[in-house]
């Protein structure tokens, strides 16, 4: 059994979790915070780096630690405010991953109220393909009508955590309508921010178990075969693997000039000229690539091109998948 599973377990007397993903928002800053001081992925390494006037070797070579990481690792509870706002000073982007909405989003939501209030506090280009302008955080935003198609698509491009958070809500917001029909339009991108986003830190660690529950959650109640068929379709461990190597390509050829690493909102870019042929011949050994022919490959000088103007266009340059 999951640790998120186990919140939900119902016993005498107690009501069921209303924060059923409070153990997947633990681990998630455990393994980002982790990932971003380049630590082993232990309890130990954490307190030990974090506080380490918490650790005490004993004279018989023990350890005597609070183990309280330990419990960010499991899920079992939250950091408190002075511990992410000290540690998010050392790892940036901890904290806003921590208090990000998509914690709030991926619980089900019976009020659209409530849903609303939520998605408004994403990014501003995210919420501009979703509300009418000049709503302040907190408040209550009007939702509008524009092109589903172009919206859906927008979000898919775009990829990060904004974006995913926007994609579930978008199917909360099919059930709380009653609108079953949007299932499989909003399924797609869903599932294609997914498998991009799930390639960077902390998400490898969680993917499975995030999947799991959002499957279970969400993903099982839509109707139709054909969402379940999508659902089935996806391979976490190959989703990971994919999305890596086609920015590690990116990185290694270095034709991003501004970003440290390529970010997941030129994914598409790169699938839509990633050919079998470039990617299995990035994937052989060192000593059988040729660079300077590979570089001359047709798609590859069209992805270059592609890239280089998608960049001209952009203002942030943060690698970082979450505002």
């Amino acid at each position: 059994m999951t640790a998120w599973q186990l919140t939900m377990v119902n016993t005498a007397g107690r009501p069921k979790n209303k924060n059923q993903t409070k153990p997947l928002k633990a681990k998630a800053w455990f393994y980002y915070v982790a990932a971003r001081l380049h630590l082993k992925r232990t309890g130990y390494a954490l307190e030990n780096y974090l506080e380490p006037e918490k650790v005490r070797r004993n004279d018989d070579g023990t350890v005597t630690r609070p183990c309280k990481y330990d419990g960010y690792k499991k899920g079992l509870h939250i950091p408190d405010p002075d511990l992410v706002d000290e540690v998010d000073l050392i790892a940036p982007g901890s904290k806003s991953l921590l208090y990000h909405p998509f914690w709030e989003v991926a619980n089900p939501i019976q009020d659209i109220t409530e849903l609303y209030i939520h998605l408004n506090k994403l990014s501003s280009g995210i919420v501009e393909l979703l509300f009418h302008p000049g709503t302040e955080p907190g408040k209550v935003p009007q939702r509008h009508r524009k092109d589903y198609l172009a919206t859906l698509d927008a979000l898919s491009k775009k990829a990060d955590l904004d974006a995913f958070t926007a994609c579930i809500g978008l199917l909360q917001e099919a059930n709380l309508t009653r609108e079953p029909i949007l299932h499989v339009f909003y399924m797609k991108p869903t599932l294609a921010a997914f498998r991009r986003l799930i390639y960077y830190p902390p998400f490898p660690d969680i993917a499975h178990e995030l999947f799991e529950y959002l499957t279970n959650t969400f993903f099982t109640k839509l109707n139709g075969k054909e969402v379940d068929k999508l659902v089935s379709e996806v391979n976490v461990d190959r989703a990971i693997f994919y999305s890596h190597s086609l920015l590690s390509i990116v990185d290694d050829l270095g034709i991003l000039r501004k970003f440290t690493f390529p970010p997941v909102s030129c994914m598409h870019i790169i699938e839509r000229y990633m050919t079998t042929r470039a990617y299995t011949t990035f994937l052989a050994d060192e000593s059988d690539k040729d660079w300077v022919a590979y570089k001359k490959l047709p798609e590859i000088r069209n992805l270059t091109r592609s890239l280089r103007r998608w960049e001209s266009k952009q203002s942030n340059f943060s690698t970082l998948p979450w505002s």
